[in-house]
């Protein structure tokens, strides 16, 4: 691989990168709308279906087997796991599984949660339970687009997009890497570093000892063009890397170059 093919390809992988994340956020706006139209105690499922609930406690001191529920249909079944305290308010609440029978009719269900004695000041958590026949009518009364016209989930989506912009990122550091080795054999490097002087600019690129460069250096200054706009001496060396005063006129930023030859 020349350098210039290691530029091009760095310059498609970061716009790829680019395309990929606006991608990705476009999915996750998606599946978050979708999430916010769907209300928290309405469930779609299927025939044979079994999902977790989760609800609040009107007391803090009731224990699952304080709980029982009603329903307009037989073949909805609740059994209570446990009571908990909620992640964000803290409040008193409960776990449960909602069975649906393979044998029930498509169509909306009520489901209501409440203690099995005494009367709550609250009125009993109802949830609303729609049926449907086959997967393919719940995936058209989907709220998501995605999940509607592609059959994909849009939290799927954004796992992917994520696992794309990963391998994309680690392309463009493995390239960036290529192009440190390409232009240090023909004695340039980028300069990473800029930091403004009373005499100048001190520059900090990737050529030091290893490379053939010294305190007392001169080296040449370059726009990111690789056209000449001056001189700059160096004021320290390591093994990989070089610090450089340049006094020059013009702005330097980093990403222009400096050449050794």
């Amino acid at each position: 691989m020349t350098l210039e093919q290691a530029r091009r390809w760095r310059l498609l992988a970061g716009k790829l990168a680019a395309l990929l994340i606006v991608l990705m956020f476009a999915a996750l706006f998606e599946g978050l709308v979708a999430k916010f139209r769907q209300p928290f105690n309405e469930y779609e499922l299927l025939p044979g279906e079994t999902v977790s609930l989760n609800g609040p406690l009107a007391e803090d001191n009731l224990v699952p087997q304080d709980l029982t529920y009603s329903s307009n249909s037989n073949y909805l079944q609740v059994s209570f796991t446990e009571t908990h305290r909620g992640f964000w308010l803290g409040g008193a609440m409960w776990r449960g599984k909602l069975q649906v029978s393979p044998l029930i009719p498509p169509g909306k269900y009520t489901l209501e949660v409440k203690p099995k004695q005494g009367v709550s000041i609250q009125p009993p958590l109802t949830f609303r339970i729609v049926v449907y026949p086959d997967s393919l009518t719940l995936q058209q009364n989907s709220r998501s687009f995605l999940q509607r016209y592609l059959g994909v989930s849009p939290w799927a989506v954004v796992g992917l997009f994520l696992a794309l912009i990963a391998l994309t990122l680690g392309g463009i550091v493995f390239l960036a890497g290529k192009i440190e080795k390409l232009m240090a054999q023909r004695g340039q490097a980028e300069i990473y570093k800029v930091q403004k002087t009373d005499g100048g600019y001190a520059i900090a690129f990737g050529l030091g000892t290893r490379h053939g460069v010294s305190p007392g250096d001169q080296v040449t200054v370059l726009d990111p063009e690789g056209n000449y706009l001056g001189m700059a001496q160096v004021e320290k060396s390591s093994a990989r890397d070089s610090v450089a005063l340049a006094t020059l006129d013009q702005n330097i930023t980093p990403g222009y170059l400096v050449s050794c030859n």
